[in-house]
């Protein structure tokens, strides 16, 4: 690990370290591996590479990671030194498994804290999955998007007890996922917040990720909240600008159906540069 050069980012809690040493594609699951074990908060690692104007993220299971993708940005930003007269910097980020790069906004307020929008692309498909569970079959709704799936259980949800088992709610994960294809999955765990008058969700994620064998109640999860908003706007048939509250913090997502345009508000920060 002395030999592997990499940085430490908070986005809303889903701790992310982002390798900036060239890995092969085949050793990446292992030096992820080594870098969670050294680091028991961190939850995915990337690996990063920088262009001019552009920084390219591999996720070490080959998934998607929106947390990830803004952090990317930011430390593009950072190593570049670049910074826009109005304060808001654009940065584009190409991910594998995504079919086109990705634009993020980032807005430093402070040394190593940024605010970060990521426009996503609305090449999603929801609907209903049959699915094994048990001895019994379910349907819970699927947000089909690129790079993962997502499954949202809300409290209609004849699944969303499995909030309340852990390990149930880890074998199930990884059967549906095995079920689904398509590689990661996230069980997305969806509650209207009724205290407030606002369009306010309380959401906790589970994400799972063949790829490199990762299974985590994540702090909070960029591509599950936009698949959350995608799929609320889709239901109500109109534009919603929505809050969801995760246990690392405060997502925002404003989704057109329409215009199929959708945008994901969050921030990230530098916590550490190793070696």
């Amino acid at each position: 690990m002395g030999s592997i050069t990499y940085s430490i980012f908070d986005p809303t809690g889903n701790v992310t370290a982002l390798v900036e040493t060239e890995v092969p594609v085949r050793e990446q699951p292992a030096v992820a591996a080594s870098v969670q074990k050294l680091h028991r908060d961190v939850e995915q690692v990337g690996f990063v590479r920088f262009g001019l104007s552009e920084v390219y993220l591999r996720m070490a299971g080959g998934e998607f990671c929106g947390n990830a993708t803004m952090s990317a940005a930011a430390l593009h930003l950072i190593r570049t030194g670049r910074h826009s007269s109005t304060g808001r910097t654009a940065v584009t980020v190409c991910v594998e498994g995504t079919e086109r790069p990705l634009k993020v906004s980032l807005k430093r307020d402070a040394e190593d804290i940024f605010e970060a929008s990521l426009m996503i692309p609305c090449n999603m498909k929801t609907g209903r999955e049959q699915l094994v569970y048990g001895d019994s079959s379910t349907d819970p709704l699927c947000v089909r998007m690129d790079g993962i799936n997502h499954l949202i259980l809300d409290d209609r949800s004849d699944l969303y007890e499995l909030i309340n088992d852990q390990d149930a709610a880890c074998n199930a994960v990884r059967s549906f996922s095995e079920q689904l294809g398509g590689g990661a999955l996230g069980l997305m765990f969806l509650e209207k917040d009724n205290s407030s008058e606002s369009d306010r969700y309380l959401m906790v994620p589970l994400v799972f990720v063949p790829g490199s064998d990762t299974l985590f109640w994540e702090h909070s999860c960029a591509s599950g909240t936009a698949a959350c908003g995608y799929a609320l706007a889709k239901e109500k048939g109109a534009s919603v600008d929505l809050a969801f509250d995760e246990p690392g913090g405060r997502m925002r997502v404003c989704c057109d159906p329409v215009t199929d345009e959708l945008t994901l508000y969050g921030h990230t920060r530098l916590i550490d540069e190793l070696p």
